[in-house]
C-alpha cells in the first residue's frame, strides 16, 4: 500500500505485519463532538478529537488492540479512542514532514518506504508531551536493564501485549498508548544489549530485534521525530494480572520497555572510579561487595542503591550526579575539537528559533514551558529541544580554522570580571574553612579539569557556584571588597 494513499484527515488504512490490510475506508468520527470527560481532556486540550464508541473506525482499531492482547483480550477493555488532527500549522508540518520522508526512503529503497503501524506505551502526561512537542527522550538503559539499542523503542501491531506493558496506569486507573506510522525503510538486525545509536551503514534506516518476524522496531534519535507519526491514543483497561496473563514476553525484554532514569545513566565500574577518588578504603570494599552480591542476583537493584546511599551518603552521590550532568553538557556544548592536522571545524546552520524563552543555567527543561513564549535580547545561546533538532536545524557549511593557542576556548575574549579578582588557590583557601571536604575534593577536582583543559573558564565557574553556592560566594567577594577597601584607606 502506498504511503500516499494514508491521508490521516480522509481515511485509514491499517496494515499490519503480515500485510494483510484490515481497514481501508472513510473515516467515521461518530459522536467525535460530544462532551468529552475530564478525564479525557489532557488528550483533546493536545489537538485530538475523540473517535465515536459506535464508528467502524473505532471497532476496527479496537479488534486489532484486542486480537494483539492475546490471552488478556478477553478481559481488555477499550474505553476511548482518540485521534490526532492535523489541526494547526505544527501538526500539518509534521505530517507533511512524515510524507516526505516516507517518499525519499521509498526511492532509496526500491520503491517501499516499509511504513507500518506501531505501538508505543508510557504514561498519559508523556503521550501528550509527544503529541505536542514530538519525541525528545531516547537514553541508554540502566545497567541492570537490556534494550535493542538506544533509539525510540516501538511494538508491532500484531504484538500490543508488549505496549500495554509498558504503559502507566493514571488516576483514573486507566493505561494508554500510542498507535503511530513508523517509516522503517531498510531494517538491519540490533542484537540485545547492543549500545548501537545509528546506523551501521548508509544502506539501512532503522534496527529490528529479529528481521523474519520482529517484535521491536528502534528508530533512532537523529529521525524519531521524522520517521514517526502518531495517529491515534487508545485508552483501556487491563486486568491486574496482565504480566501473568500474557506469555512469550521475556523478563529481559520487559525491562527494556520501563522508562528510562532521568538521572544521568553511567555504569557502576565508573560510579566506583570516581567515588574511590573520595571514600575511604573501607567503605570502597564495602561497596564492591554490594556490587557483587547484585552480580550474583543476591540483592536486587534498588537495594544495591539503598545500600550504596547508606555507604556513599546522599551529600557526595548528588555531587558527583551533578558532575556528570555537567561532563555530559559540557561535551554536548563542546563547539569544536582540534583534529590530527591542529584545525578545528564548525557547523554554520541555519535555525528556526520561533519565539524563543529565557533557561536558566543548569536548567533540566527539555521542552517549551508554553505555547506562547517572549523573544529575548541579545541571546548568547540558541536551545533548540531534542525533539525539534533535525526540523528545526539545516546545516549549511563546514569552517575549518585553526584557533591560537594563546586563547584556550576562547575564554579570554570575554569581558573582565566586575567583581574583585583572586587566584583560584586562594579563593579555595577561604572556601576550605566554610565548605565539607567532600565539596572541597569536589572543587579541587573542578580545577583540576579545568587545568588540564577539559572544562573552560565559565563552566569551572559555573561548578564552583552549584557546588559552594552563591549565597557563600557573595559573602567571599563582600569579604574581599571589604579588605580591598581597607588598605586602600590604610
Amino acid at each position: 500500500m502506498s504511503t500516499d494513499q494514508f491521508e490521516f484527515e480522509d481515511q485509514i488504512s491499517i496494515t499490519i505485519d503480515n500485510d494483510e490490510e484490515i481497514l481501508d475506508s472513510g473515516s467515521d468520527c461518530g459522536d467525535s463532538n460530544a462532551a468529552v470527560s475530564d478525564r479525557f481532556g489532557v488528550f483533546t486540550r493536545s489537538g485530538m478529537i475523540r473517535v465515536g464508541d459506535e464508528s467502524f473506525e473505532h471497532e476496527i482499531i479496537k479488534k486489532s488492540f484486542v486480537s494483539g492482547m492475546g490471552l488478556a483480550g478477553r478481559d481488555t477493555n477499550i474505553v476511548a479512542v482518540h485521534k490526532n488532527l492535523s489541526s494547526d500549522p505544527t501538526r500539518k508540518a509534521r505530517f507533511e514532514s512524515f510524507k516526505i520522508f516516507s517518499q525519499a526512503v521509498a526511492s532509496k529503497c526500491g520503491g517501499n518506504a516499509n511504513v507500518k503501524y506501531a505501538w508505543y506505551g508510557g504514561s498519559k502526561e508523556e503521550l501528550c508531551d509527544v503529541l505536542v512537542h514530538g519525541f525528545s527522550r531516547c537514553r541508554e538503559p540502566a545497567p541492570n536493564e537490556v534494550s535493542y539499542g538506544v533509539g525510540v523503542h516501538m511494538i508491532p501491531a500484531k504484538f500490543t501485549c508488549d505496549g500495554a506493558l509498558s504503559s502507566a496506569v493514571d488516576e483514573s486507573g486507566l493505561k494508554h498508548i500510542l498507535l503511530c506510522r513508523v517509516i522503517l525503510g531498510k531494517a538491519e538486525m540490533v542484537a540485545l544489549g547492543s549500545k548501537q545509536s545509528q546506523p551501521s551503514c548508509k544502506e539501512v534506516d532503522t534496527g529490528v530485534d529479529n528481521l523474519v518476524n520482529p517484535r521491536r522496531y528502534v528508530v533512532w534519535s537523529a529521525i524519531m521525530n521524522s520517521h514517526i507519526y502518531p495517529c491515534y491514543v487508545v485508552s483501556f483497561k487491563v486486568p491486574n494480572t496482565l504480566p501473568n496473563v500474557v506469555s512469550g514476553v521475556p523478563t529481559a525484554q520487559q525491562s527494556a520497555l520501563r522508562q528510562p532514569p532521568t538521572s544521568p545513566w553511567m555504569s557502576f565500574p565508573a560510579l566506583m572510579s570516581i567515588l574511590s577518588k573520595f571514600l575511604p578504603p573501607q567503605k570502597m570494599q564495602s561497596i564492591v561487595a554490594c556490587h557483587n552480591e547484585f552480580r550474583a542476583n543476591k540483592v536486587t537493584r534498588p537495594q544495591l542503591i539503598q545500600r550504596v546511599r547508606q555507604i556513599a551518603g546522599d551529600r557526595l552521590l548528588i555531587g558527583v550526579i551533578k558532575s556528570v550532568k555537567r561532563q555530559i553538557g559540557a561535551r554536548a556544548a563542546l563547539s569544536s575539537v582540534v583534529d590530527g592536522s591542529g584545525l578545528k571545524h564548525n557547523l554554520l546552520c541555519r535555525v528556526i528559533l520561533g519565539k524563543a524563552e529565557m533557561v536558566s543555567p543548569g536548567s533540566k527543561q527539555s521542552q517549551p514551558s508554553c505555547k506562547e513564549v517572549d523573544n529575548l535580547v541579545n541571546p548568547r545561546r540558541y536551545v533548540v529541544w531534542s525533539a525539534i533538532v533535525n526540523s528545526h536545524i539545516y546545516p549549511c557549511y563546514v569552517i575549518t580554522f585553526k584557533a591560537p593557542s594563546t586563547l584556550p576556548n576562547g575564554y579570554a575574549l570575554r569581558p573582565p570580571p566586575t567583581s574583585p579578582w583572586m587566584t583560584f588557590p586562594a579563593l579555595m583557601s577561604i572556601l576550605s574553612k566554610l565548605l565539607p571536604p567532600q565539596k572541597m575534593q569536589l572543587l579541587v577536582a573542578c580545577h583540576n579539569e579545568f587545568r588540564a583543559n577539559k572544562v573552560t573558564c565559565a563552566q569551572l565557574i559555573q561548578r564552583v557556584r552549584q557546588i559552594a553556592g552563591d549565597r557563600l560566594l557573595i559573602g567571599v567577594i563582600k569579604s574581599v571588597k571589604r579588605q580591598i577597601g581597607a588598605w586602600a584607606d590604610a
